[in-house]
């Protein structure tokens, strides 16, 4: 929007913001409840095939086929690459450790966004955002207990997970520079569920009417949540959207302990308020340099 945001369209983004961030913590609890009966390619399949519906719906919206049009194919492709790489092992990782755990070792994407920025879009980082960098990774090693505990398997994938969601950060900050945001979400869905068609052909398992509605929801949610998150960012300054995507944690806890019996460890909370706390002053300190 070119005009100056009014109170309501401030809050009409947060209410947007925030119904995303919800619809994308439900995908976490869908996998977690039918990750053990599918193979994950499956999942991230069908993430990416009823998540095409939302995407032919925002295209359409926002100008039509003609926004389809690109030169920088290279780089819808590395985004594309990027993007299934982190939902597999944001996804694989569900499996193997609980949601809480799984949802803070993605908050560090931020602290890495950060860090890789400099060297890959030449941007300048102060003194502050650096110490919150280290101060973030500090509270990693706060919840790994380096020295007490084995580094878990489950941990490992998390990690991994969340620096591929770094490359998709950036990729999407250098394409956002001439391509819409209808234009980038339909080309890595589009491209990602041709992809994982391919998959099938080597492992599949034909859901029932139940798991095949659990499956259908979570991309139809997942694509929703995406087109209501590129809403919330029209209507409100992204200093506002940012933070409301710390509180999955909340979600993703209490869904745990209901659902789960997942009780947080002190090394868990501790760690993630030490994450959280470094990743909003972050945000702060990049809407104050803007």
């Amino acid at each position: 929007m070119s005009r100056p945001k009014s109170r309501s369209d401030t809050l009409l983004g947060l209410a947007f913001g925030l119904a995303a961030v919800v619809l994308f913590s439900g995908q976490a609890l869908v996998v977690k409840l039918v990750g053990d009966r599918y193979p994950m390619n499956e999942i991230v399949f069908f993430r990416h095939a009823f998540a095409l519906v939302p995407a032919i719906v925002m295209v359409m919206h926002q100008g039509g086929l003609g926004t389809l049009r690109t030169g920088r194919f290279p780089m819808h492709l590395a985004r594309m690459a990027a993007g299934m790489s982190s939902m597999l092992l944001g996804f694989y990782a569900l499996r193997l450790i609980p949601l809480a755990d799984a949802t803070v070792y993605n908050f560090i994407s931020p602290l890495l966004i950060t860090a890789l920025s400099v060297p890959l879009l030449g941007e300048r980082v102060g003194v502050h955002r650096w110490s919150a960098v280290l101060i973030g990774f500090l509270g990693v090693l706060v919840m790994m207990q380096p020295g007490q505990n084995a580094l878990e398997w489950g941990v490992v994938v998390a990690l991994s997970g969340a620096f591929c969601s770094t490359f998709v950060n950036l990729t999407m900050r250098m394409l956002s520079a001439t391509e819409t945001a209808a234009s980038v979400t339909f080309m890595y869905t589009g491209m990602s569920f041709v992809v994982f068609s391919i998959s099938l052909l080597f492992a599949w398992t034909t859901p029932d009417l139940i798991d095949f509605l659990i499956l259908a929801s979570l991309g139809l949610g997942g694509g929703v949540a995406q087109y209501w998150y590129s809403l919330s960012l029209r209507y409100a300054p992204s200093a506002l959207i940012a933070p409301l995507g710390y509180t999955s944690l909340l979600w993703m806890t209490a869904a745990g302990l209901l659902v789960w019996d997942e009780v947080p460890t002190a090394a868990t909370m501790i760690g993630a308020a030490i994450i959280c706390a470094s990743g909003l002053y972050i945000l702060y300190r990049e809407a104050r340099r803007r």
